[in-house]
């Protein structure tokens, strides 16, 4: 499979349309936790904490990234390869990506919140490993989004030790 393939206008409409959705998914959940920011500049953090604004740019670059292995698993879907453990592994990262800013801002579970991370990192990891052998580029298209993951993993583990009291 080629790097990227537009083999028609179905194609690229089908890339634009996943990426589009995937951003319009994150708007939403922004629109029902309105002070996230505020919440974050709150917290005692790190010296390697990024500014909040960093956040949404590193996010459209990874929901691009996600969509365009998204977009990748659903050729390969249309070339008649059995493909429903990739998508299913997909499909719940990205519903558990889009719970977990409720969870830690609009609900304030914090321990919750270091459940679903870890269990949206090992996800990611099994769909990452199950896309080795069928895709090896959506595979790799992953990756800036499990470090991230990571980083976020790091950096939720020492907001919730250095803040009891939120």
């Amino acid at each position: 499979m080629e790097l990227i393939s537009f083999k028609g206008e179905y194609d690229l409409i089908l890339l634009v349309a996943i990426v589009l959705a995937m951003i319009m998914m994150s708007i939403v959940v922004s629109l029902f936790n309105p002070n996230t920011k505020e919440e974050y500049y709150s917290f005692s953090r790190p010296k390697f904490a990024p500014p909040a604004i960093l956040f949404k740019i590193i996010w459209i670059i990874l929901y691009i990234l996600m969509a365009w292995s998204l977009y990748r698993i659903i050729l390969i879907t249309n070339t008649g390869e059995n493909t429903v453990i990739q998508l299913t592994l997909f499909i719940s990262q990205l519903i558990i990506n889009y719970l977990w800013s409720f969870i830690f801002f609009k609900f304030k579970k914090r321990k919750l919140a270091l459940f679903t991370i870890i269990i949206l990192i090992l996800l990611v990891i099994s769909l990452i490993i199950s896309l080795i052998k069928l895709d090896i580029l959506s595979a790799i298209l992953l990756l800036p989004y499990l470090i991230w993951l990571l980083f976020a993993l790091v950096l939720l583990v020492y907001i919730i030790k250095r803040n009891k009291e939120q």
